[in-house]
């Protein structure tokens, strides 16, 4: 290994250019940042877009979460980009080796985990790698796709693979996540991620993509092919790059699987971009396929632990634990960890990491452990009734949930005001009703002879307003079912704002101007406490939020459709351009060849030239050599001529 550049890490083989243009930002991040920690709220407060939120996001670790990671593990980080996973992994006590190709993400990764001792980052290409001994463990997250890329050849992915499996010791673990081409956001008319169009990968890659993902059956067999055999199934939702709920493969295999899993996962198809939609029901297409048995083969990712044997993956798990609940983005103190467990009891939801917490006028309350309702949801019953167009059953459902909710209504009395707080002799209901979302309430059986309130996480200081609270949840219930493409009755034009009024005045409920003008103050103030931010700039999203439609969306997404068919029609005539630059540089280079050729050609041949000058230098030198001898020769027998009398007598007898 080496390390001949400043702020580089050490370095084996070659390093490649990928990037996604954030890395010189999240370098001057991560060397600003007193907190680099996982779900660090100053590394979260730098997020502006999808790639900063990528790297940024308290989410990301959510993904490992699920596995009991040991103090003093020995893992690889293949592919580790800009450290989000490797620090995490550190943090739990690992010995972490992180190697990622690309140089400009590797400095970043150092510099994310520069304060663990046990994380050590290289830049280079993993076939290079000498280690002394097998690893436990080796992490593959969002890297197999680009690995096994069709322009690489047909067997790339395999090779990769066999390298990844030679790491690992014969109980080790290959941990791998990636999304599935058949996943559910896919077959729903989303982009693919990594190209950028719908279908792509549904349709088949063609040869040249730089990238392609795998269902579960071609990635199981392509596991097994390089002796991993035996595999445990996770499945991350929405995706595994955010995931705010995990599910176990057992979990399918319940008898409830639908009405649980629906009840978990309320939107199974979540678009980064914020402008993306299905072209159908998500949530109802959702639970289709589970009831069908088909619901982990449609899972929008996959995290499959592989080992080869069962032995290498139990010991990365805890016992009876089927599914793993996180929650949205939230600053960390009221960040909170829970796993559904299976008991001898029944399901239960117990908590894995979160503290009771007080901030100003809101209230967070974590419970170490509570039954599991198995019902729907009032959000389940007003959906359905949406589907089914039955204004009437959803208006007795709105209404029954209401007077549910109504029953604990309290008095007034003078004391400390927030946000939600009644006004005007406005009906009032304990704080600890602040979150009254149709989701939080399960009815109990079929003839609806209880509605159980299961989650009761926030509560507000003081009495909290009926109307404003009741607002609220309509609004939400208004915006899942137009971010999930709900079916319903009204026009596909119409926005959250609007749709929630609809649902309003079945309910009974105030939805006048200044009630929503509080809604939109209150909720803002709501989200700067537990998110972050600035509460007018919330308050600005949500009125844009509010503003949405699907028919807007579709417009948006057409015309975004536009544009990118602009882009790659001048992609197209710029690699065209490029190809015609390459052909006249291979012309020109095929050219100097040929003249090169013909240089050496004419220098061989002066050399043969040359040679024979100088051979024939060297013959009129030995001529002129014998033509002096002789010359010189001839002068003393003329000059023994004229000085001897006889012998020039002698002589002129002789000559002619």
């Amino acid at each position: 290994m080496q390390n001949e550049l400043p702020g580089v890490p050490g370095l084996i083989g070659g390093t490649v250019d990928y990037a996604d243009g954030a890395e010189e930002e999240l370098l001057g991040v991560m060397a600003e940042a007193g907190d680099r920690s996982s779900r660090s709220d100053e590394l979260a407060s730098h997020i502006h877009d999808w790639p900063t939120r990528y790297h940024l996001s308290r989410l990301r670790s959510n993904l490992l979460r699920p596995l009991n990671i040991t103090e003093g593990i020995r893992i690889v980080d293949v592919g580790a980009g800009t450290g989000a996973i490797a620090r995490y992994l550190g943090e739990q006590g690992a010995s972490v080796l992180a190697v990622e190709g690309s140089e400009a993400r590797a400095r970043v990764a150092a510099q994310r985990c520069e304060d663990i001792e046990n994380v050590e980052v290289v830049a280079g290409d993993i076939a290079a790698l000498e280690v002394d001994e097998p690893f436990d463990m080796a992490v593959v997250v969002g890297v197999l796709e680009y690995a096994a890329a069709p322009v690489r050849g047909p067997d790339a992915g395999i090779r990769f693979l066999t390298q990844v499996a030679g790491l690992i010791g014969r109980h080790g673990a290959l941990l791998l996540a990636i999304e599935n081409k058949l996943g559910l956001k896919y077959l729903l008319g989303l982009p693919e991620d990594h190209l950028g169009e719908p279908g792509i990968g549904v349709e088949g890659y063609s040869a040249d993509a730089v990238a392609q993902t795998f269902s579960r059956r071609r990635l199981a067999s392509m596991l097994e092919e390089v002796g991993l055999t035996s595999h445990r199934w996770l499945f991350p939702f929405p995706d595994y790059k955010l995931p705010t709920v995990i599910l176990g493969d057992s979990l399918y295999e319940f008898e409830d699987a639908a009405l649980i899993i629906d009840q978990l996962i309320r939107n199974p198809v979540v678009a980064h971009d914020d402008e993306s939609i299905p072209w159908m029901d998500s949530r109802g297409a959702h639970r289709s396929f589970v009831e069908a048995g088909m619901g982990p083969d449609v899972a929008n990712s996959f995290l499959v632990v592989a080992g080869r044997d069962d032995m290498a993956i139990d010991r990365f798990f805890r016992r009876d634990e089927i599914a793993w609940l996180f929650g949205d983005e939230r600053r960390s103190v009221w960040m909170r960890d829970r796993a559904l467990v299976r008991r001898d009891s029944g399901l239960s939801v117990e908590l894995r990491s979160g503290i009771d917490h007080k901030q100003q006028w809101l209230n967070r309350a974590v419970d170490d452990r509570v039954p599991f309702e198995v019902g729907r949801s009032i959000e389940q019953l007003a959906v359905a009734a949406c589907r089914a167009g039955d204004l009437g059953s959803l208006s007795a459902i709105l209404t029954r949930w209401l007077d549910a909710v109504d029953s604990d209504g309290v008095e007034v009395h003078k004391g400390e005001t927030h946000p939600f707080s009644p006004i005007d002799q406005e009906p009032a209901l304990p704080g600890v009703y602040l979150d009254i979302n149709l989701d939080n309430f399960i009815e109990r059986d079929e003839q609806g002879s209880g509605i159980a309130f299961i989650d009761t996480e926030w509560s507000a200081s003081g009495p909290v307003s009926l109307p404003l609270v009741a607002y609220r949840a309509l609004w939400y219930l208004a915006r899942r079912m137009i971010d999930e493409r709900g079916r319903h009755i009204w026009q596909p034009g119409i926005t959250v704002g609007e749709l929630a009024i609809e649902l309003g005045a079945l309910a009974r409920v105030d939805t006048s101007n200044s009630l929503r003008e509080r809604f939109l103050t209150a909720e803002s103030q709501f989200q700067e406490l537990v998110g972050g931010g600035k509460a007018s700039l919330l308050a600005n999203h949500i009125e844009r939020l509010s503003s949405a439609s699907v028919q807007r969306r579709e417009e948006t997404m057409r015309q975004l459709r536009v544009e990118n068919e602009h882009r790659l029609r001048v992609i197209g005539e710029l690699q065209a351009e490029n190809e015609h630059r390459l052909r006249v540089i291979g012309e020109l280079q095929a050219e100097n060849e040929h003249r090169l050729r013909t240089i050496e050609e004419l220098l061989d041949i002066r050399k043969v030239l040359d040679a024979e000058i100088e051979h024939l230098r060297s013959v009129v030198a030995q001529t002129q050599e014998a033509v002096d001898v002789e010359h010189s020769a001839r002068l003393q027998l003329e000059e023994t001529i004229r000085s001897s009398p006889l012998a020039s007598f002698a002589l002129r007898r002789r000559l002619p």
